[in-house]
């Protein structure tokens, strides 16, 4: 609601309002605009439909360095967490079930000086009432968390709250999200 949504006003001129689908384990958007999708799937080359098989980092978006960590980013924000243990060691997590755009993300990190690596998980997902397996890329520690708050960064505000709460439990590495977006 407070990212995605002024997201698309800015760039479409587009109101929209955020809540929840699929009885509530769903949280996003929905339009109708087939000028806009065709814009997304088309010419950014965004996947439409059951996307799985074909996730990637779009190609007009491995051109330049910034706009891959800025897909990174907003992938983050939608499909990633950081935990913190009690001992107040970060971890940073982004989850898909696709093992090629997993290999092909942690794959982008490492080149870009990261150090990453790489989950399979098998559970039970009581929504579709079957086992399932996802992927996913971990980076662990302080300076992997200052480095991508750096970097890549976060705009999603649980994220940003963690993060604070991190830098405000006397973990001076870290300054204040703020003070660096």
């Amino acid at each position: 609601q407070n990212v995605i949504c002024p997201a698309f006003y800015k760039l479409f001129k587009l109101n929209l309002s955020a809540r929840f689908f699929d009885k509530n384990t769903t949280y996003g958007i929905r339009f109708w605009s087939k000028k806009i999708v065709y814009f997304l799937t088309h010419e950014i080359g965004l996947p439409s439909g059951k996307k799985y098989r074909n996730l990637k980092i779009p190609f007009i978006f491995k051109k330049y360095k910034i706009l891959v960590r800025c897909f990174i980013s907003g992938l983050f924000d939608t499909d990633g967490d950081i935990n913190i243990n009690k001992r107040h060691y970060p971890r940073i997590r982004i989850v898909s079930k696709s093992k090629k755009f997993i290999e092909e993300i942690k794959e982008f990190l490492e080149n870009d000086g990261f150090r990453v690596c790489k989950e399979k998980r098998r559970y039970y997902d009581k929504r579709i009432k079957k086992e399932t397996i996802t992927y996913a890329i971990c980076l662990s520690g302080k300076g992997q968390l200052q480095r991508w708050i750096e970097i890549i960064g976060t705009k999603h505000p649980r994220h940003i709250e963690k993060i604070n709460r991190l830098a405000g439990g006397g973990l001076s590495i870290f300054p204040k999200l703020s003070e660096i977006f």
